[in-house]
């Protein structure tokens, strides 16, 4: 016979009681049968959000871009921050030979130290006014930055982009230098650089950038690409559909894991839509609403398929 669907407070007490350690094992288990092992050349970014209606705690995020396969996940306390957290959660990963990007709050010594000596990675590091003697060393080392115009060809030093986003021009220009880590006072530093954006009808922004990776693993041109691929990952692939697609912001629970979890479906149905979309004839023009609906067709049969099928095909429903 027919079952009423569980009320919107059975749900809460389900999230709210379920072993968040033996789901996420369940979700990279299922993760690695559709889309196959996580992508060793892409970029890993780590990235943390705190809910707009959470009780104070936040989640720190491992995926990588621009595939956005889910690798893992932290929770922030509210009485602690990502730092150590992080370093935490890089212990968790399978980090030898990658690059992992980390904002500007992670630009802290025992972290790059980690990650190289550790884990075996290279850092990509944004640096601000947490460390005003690394920023005011770059300035220094790279004083100047080219015009954008006229164009440039890129070279192993200096790179340039120009792209058309949201009915708005961007320019983006890196230029970077070989360095020591004497010279710039941070662990295992290879080369810095500073990138400027040019975007029409905005100030124009500039900054600075170190990285552990010499300059035979990562020119000028690599290392632009993966800034950019950090940025519009996060911000567009992980924040944009999560905050609009999946209502993140909505969201009123407040429960430390039940929040975990439902942020561990959100990525995960994030990391299925890619894959999902990288199998139709014209991705570019697919959102995260296209999934929902192709998976709801059929009175939800699709997503059941794709659940239970050992190799889904991921074709559209008619």
């Amino acid at each position: 016979g027919w079952y009423p669907a569980p009320s919107q407070p059975t749900f809460s007490r389900l999230v709210h009681a379920v072993d968040f350690e033996a789901v996420e094992r369940v979700v990279r288990a299922f993760q690695a049968q559709v889309r196959g092992p996580p992508p060793k050349e892409q970029l890993v970014v780590l990235d943390g959000k705190e809910p707009k209606h959470g009780g104070g705690q936040s989640i720190l995020t491992a995926v990588a871009v621009p595939s956005q396969y889910y690798l893992g996940r932290a929770l922030v306390d509210c009485k602690t921050n990502e730092i150590p957290v992080a370093r935490q959660l890089c212990s968790k990963l399978d980090l030898e030979g990658r690059l992992v990007s980390l904002d500007a709050l992670h630009t802290q010594t025992e972290t790059a130290r980690d990650l190289v000596q550790a884990h075996g990675a290279d850092y990509l590091l944004t640096v601000k006014d947490n460390q005003p003697g690394i920023h005011e060393t770059i300035k220094k080392l790279l004083p100047e930055i080219p015009a954008a115009f006229p164009p440039q060809e890129s070279t192993s030093t200096c790179a340039c982009t120009q792209e058309r986003n949201r009915s708005r021009d961007e320019t983006r220009i890196l230029c970077s230098a070989p360095t020591t880590p004497e010279a710039v006072g941070f662990p295992a530093a290879a080369q810095v650089a500073r990138v400027r954006r040019l975007t029409t009808g905005r100030k124009p922004e500039t900054l600075a950038l170190l990285t552990s990776a010499p300059p035979q693993r990562l020119n000028a041109s690599q290392w632009l690409q993966f800034n950019r691929a950090g940025f519009g990952g996060i911000e567009n692939g992980l924040h944009q559909r999560r905050d609009v697609s999946h209502d993140d912001d909505r969201c009123r629970v407040r429960h430390p894991n039940g929040m975990a979890v439902l942020g561990l479906f959100r990525r995960w149905a994030n990391s299925l839509f890619v894959e999902w979309r990288s199998h139709q004839t014209k991705p570019q023009y697919l959102t995260t609403s296209d999934f929902a609906t192709d998976m709801a067709a059929e009175g939800h049969r699709r997503a059941l398929i794709m659940v239970t099928t050992l190799g889904p095909s991921f074709t559209r429903a008619p």
